[in-house]
């Protein structure tokens, strides 16, 4: 018992001893170690020639050979900082990343390490952390050989191992060559703090594009888990969330956290980050509370459009977009008149938006229009975006549908009333919604034995005229879908209905709200709610254009029981127990 107890102390002290600057290779069973950062492949041929050339004349050595990324000096020297304060201090480092063809090399001295390195910035991390006294060219011909006085002459690969196979001949780094005054430095942005916001710098992107930065916990005590950063490059700039991990947001969201070493990493969930916005390794940063600009087009006013702009910011405040904290919504209403978009648009763009959320096929054409692509638009409520001219409009774009299953509402129809022939209808051509709808009856006509007696409108004023004509024709079923005329003037309508004792067929709630007798449906919570997960997902990086225009199912009835006990019609039992929503 005794004799494991000795052994497990004596496992713990080497392991504590391992973690101090003590540590040295032999107690790994190496007299040293070469630790060679580059941008080449390990299995390529210089890289196979030093490992050659080690196991011949120096085996006791061991070798590693650390891929960075191609050409990114910074990145190779924040490895070679990051291996010098990790490895045993009698570690030799060699660096060869984007060497080019005149450029120097330069070796210095700190305690038992060595470094060995092209004269292009990639020690400048490791010298900041280590200050060593004096650096020099390997420029002395004496350790290299028959080179007519000149290393230059020698083949770069050639050098390039000789000097690798110098660092262990006992040679003191003095003798290297002459001394480098004014080496390459690269420009380090250390993490301070600024009026509302700190300033770092990218030290690390991984194979993933996970970029961490060199902003530590103890400069993020403004910021909590949920909030919005603002994280601003040159003239870019891009929103994450402040989670705890990558899973903190969904997939193909911006998110930023403190990662193990408590340090601020931003990344894409299950992306890649510095593919997204072309930062790498060394790219300065910005970050602040970040408050989103947010603008809600509108064609008209209606207790539908409402619904779903209040349940997008319920479904938005959900994720943390909350209304006066990070995000700003500034609304306009153009009034049933799309003339009047033009001027309602520039003056929300010059107070400034992030992005532009229209409801309603109007509002959606209006925005493609005179929004530029810069500015990401997320339509919503539109019945057909190919109808109305909507698919490859301009880039930067995603959209949700609230298109009727048209044989759904017809078999809906043909339910409430089974000896339906001439059910009315009253449209307003003009929109592309509602002619798109009339396409749709009108096709799926005969499969019903159906005959429409027709009536348009231009605006809301029109309704009582249309209607009286379809009255005087004794028409006892009126059809309305996806007109936002009609569904401005749904009260009036629903009103001459009943005087009238006419069935009148909507496809909302807020129709039968308006006191119509019957609605079928998309779910239009769901429709809100998506639109609230398709703003945040857009603000957080998601490429609009990859998503699909979103469909939801024609499944949502709804009744009135006042309407029908005002015009003599009772529900059949079928229809009331598939009913969402029943107003008695």
């Amino acid at each position: 018992m005794r004799i494991l107890v000795l052994t497990l102390l004596l496992a713990i002290s080497l392991l504590i001893g391992s973690c101090t600057e003590n540590t040295t290779n032999e107690m790994f069973g190496y007299e040293k170690t070469l630790v060679v950062i580059t941008d080449e492949e390990p299995t390529d041929a210089l890289m196979i020639d030093i490992k050659g050339d080690m196991k011949r004349n120096y085996p006791e050595v061991e070798v590693e050979i650390v891929k960075t990324k191609d050409f990114d000096i910074f990145q190779a020297g924040y490895l070679l900082n990051e291996m010098a304060v990790s490895y045993p201090h009698d570690t030799y480092f060699a660096v060869v990343v984007d060497p080019g063809v005149h450029s120097k090399f330069v070796a210095y001295q700190i305690g038992e390490r060595i470094v060995l390195a092209p004269d292009n910035g990639a020690t400048t991390q490791m010298r900041r952390e280590f200050n060593p006294q004096t650096i020099y060219y390997i420029d002395n011909p004496e350790n290299f050989g028959d080179s007519d006085g000149d290393v230059n002459t020698i083949p770069f690969d050639s050098f390039y191992r000789q000097a690798i196979l110098n660092m262990f001949k006992g040679i003191p780094v003095s003798n290297f060559g002459s001394v480098c005054k004014e080496p390459v430095e690269l420009e380090i942005q250390d993490a301070e703090k600024k009026e509302g916001s700190v300033i770092g710098q990218i030290l690390f992107v991984d194979n993933f594009g996970n970029c961490e930065t060199n902003i530590p916990s103890s400069m993020m005590g403004s910021y909590e888990v949920g909030d919005l950063i603002e994280f601003s490059y040159g003239e870019n700039k891009f929103i994450a969330k402040l989670g705890t991990s990558y899973s903190s947001v969904g997939t193909d969201e911006n998110v930023a956290f403190l990662n193990s070493k408590k340090m601020l990493e931003v990344a894409v969930n299950l992306g890649n980050l510095s593919e997204r916005y072309g930062i790498s390794a060394g790219t300065k940063i910005e970050i602040k509370q970040a408050v989103i600009r947010v603008g809600i087009i509108r064609y008209n006013s209606s207790d539908l459009v409402d619904n779903i702009i209040s349940g997008m910011k319920s479904e938005m405040a959900a994720s943390g977009f909350t209304a006066n904290k990070n995000v700003v919504y500034t609304e306009i209403n153009a009034g049933g008149d799309s003339q009047n978009f033009g001027n309602l648009i520039s003056g929300m763009l010059n107070n400034g938006i992030d992005i532009a959320v229209p409801v309603s096929t109007p509002a959606a054409q209006a925005a493609l229009q005179y929004i530029p692509a810069s500015i990401p638009v997320v339509y919503t409520y539109v019945t057909s975006p190919e109808f109305a001219g909507l698919i490859n409009k301009r880039d930067n774009v995603a959209g949700l549908s609230d298109a009727t299953n048209f044989e759904d509402y017809l078999s809906f129809a043909k339910e409430l009333v089974p000896d339906l022939e001439n059910p009315g209808r009253i449209y307003n051509p003009s929109e592309p919604n509602s002619a798109f709808s009339q396409q749709q009856f009108t096709s799926l006509a005969g499969f019903y034995g159906l005959t429409y007696n027709i009536e348009t409108v231009s605006g809301v004023d029109d309704i009582p005229t249309a209607f009286n004509s379809l009255n005087s024709q004794g028409i006892k079923t009126i059809l309305i879908a996806a007109d936002n005329t009609l569904n401005l003037g749904m009260k009036s309508l629903a009103d001459l209905a009943k005087e009238n004792d006419v069935k009148l067929i909507g496809d909302s709630d807020a129709n039968i709200v308006d006191g119509a007798l019957a609605s079928i449906s998309v779910d239009y919570d769901m429709l809100a709610k998506a639109t609230g997960t398709t703003v945040t997902s857009v603000v957080l990086g998601v490429d609009p254009d990859s998503k699909d225009i979103q469909r939801f199912p024609t499944s949502v009835i709804g009744l009135n029981k006042a309407t029908a006990a005002a015009i003599g019609y009772e529900f059949p039992q079928s229809v009331i127990d598939k009913a969402s929503k029943i107003i008695e």
